[in-house]
């Protein structure tokens, strides 16, 4: 709100502090008085009465009990057609063959059907009637048929039913399936099972795990597991030990194993003995073996054989071979020849 005074103006810097310029003129402004909040009209609460006060307490009357009524005692049995005659109890009915009143007319009880003008007990076949539900409880090993009835003897496939649990059990090498059913054969993996123990019998070269199929190939270490036998068969230069795996390598003794042939081929001056083994030392009669080249070096006095072993002594003639020297020496008149042998007559 404003209050306008006679002071012209064109904006309202043209006026006093306080004041505004509104169409040429100057206001002085007034602050807005807000109204208070709008409130709700009163109401009283509704008047509420106190509850009435409760009636004193007054004893029911005394009742004494009704006397003791005389014990029952059944009509006789007289036995009526229930096409002819109505009822009114069981008695009224062929109760000793499994009729009872129901509704003023005699029916046939529960486990009963009526043959005829009578009842005769429910045939379940290889079970037992239920007393509360009048259905068949077939025995172990038996199920009912689509009329209730228990004849369909259990089948269990490759396998025989257990008359006390009523469970199948499978014949050996055969397994129940999801349903207890012995249809599924035992998987023996590389092998086949023993139709009397149910044990796995492995193929040559394969053995059993820790669940009795025979899944782990035979190791041969240094070898190959022969099809036919299951026998390890080694490769050259290596021999089985006591499991029959080859893991022990050939022993050549002074020699070595050549693996492409598996035989020893020995160090020099050493040969095979029967065995194919190099233990035995090279013999060179009178001489020694030398051991970069392995032939036979005589002693003086000595050359070798066809051999090459060191069994000849040495022919001078007519003169000794010096055991020092090897050379020979003369007989008196004698001189060598081109050879160094005493054939020259001087």
């Amino acid at each position: 709100m404003c209050i306008c005074t006679s002071a012209q103006c064109y904006e309202s810097s043209d006026c006093l502090p306080g004041y505004t310029c509104i169409k040429g003129s100057c206001y002085k402004k007034i602050p807005t008085i807000p109204f208070p909040p709008k409130q709700e009209p009163y109401e009283p609460e509704t008047y509420r009465p106190l509850p009435p006060k409760p009636a004193p307490y007054e004893p029911e009357p005394y009742i004494p009990l009704p006397p003791k009524s005389a014990p029952y005692e059944p009509e006789l049995y007289t036995p009526h057609s229930p096409k002819t005659y109505g009822c009114s109890s069981n008695y009224d009915c062929d109760y000793k063959n499994g009729e009872v009143c129901e509704y003023g007319k005699c029916v046939c009880d529960t486990c009963y059907e009526r043959k005829g003008s009578k009842c005769v007990y429910k045939d379940c076949g290889k079970g037992t009637c239920d007393s509360d539900s009048g259905k068949c409880v077939c025995d172990p090993c038996y199920t009912k048929d689509s009329y209730g009835k228990c004849t369909i003897y259990k089948d269990c496939g490759k396998g025989t039913c257990d008359t006390n649990s009523g469970k199948c059990v499978c014949n050996p090498c055969y397994q129940k399936d999801r349903y207890g059913k012995c249809t599924i054969y035992k998987d023996c993996g590389q092998g086949t099972c023993d139709g009397i123990s149910g044990k796995c019998i492995c193929d040559p070269c394969y053995e059993k795990d820790i669940y009795g199929k025979c899944t782990i190939s035979k190791k041969c270490g240094y070898g190959s597991c022969d099809k036919v036998s299951g026998k390890c068969i080694c490769d050259p230069c290596y021999t089985r030990d006591t499991y029959g795996i080859c893991t022990e390598y050939k022993n050549c003794g002074y020699g070595k194993c050549d693996k492409s042939t598996g035989s020893c081929r020995c160090n020099p001056c050493y040969t095979k003995d029967s065995y194919g083994i190099c233990t035995e030392y090279k013999n060179c009669g009178y001489g020694k073996c030398d051991q970069s080249t392995g032939s036979c070096k005589c002693n003086p006095c000595y050359t070798k054989d066809s051999q090459g072993i060191c069994t000849d002594y040495k022919n001078c003639g007519n003169g000794k071979c010096n055991t020092v020297t090897g050379s020979c020496t003369c007989n008196p008149c004698y001189g060598k020849d081109v050879y160094g042998i005493c054939s020259d007559c001087k």
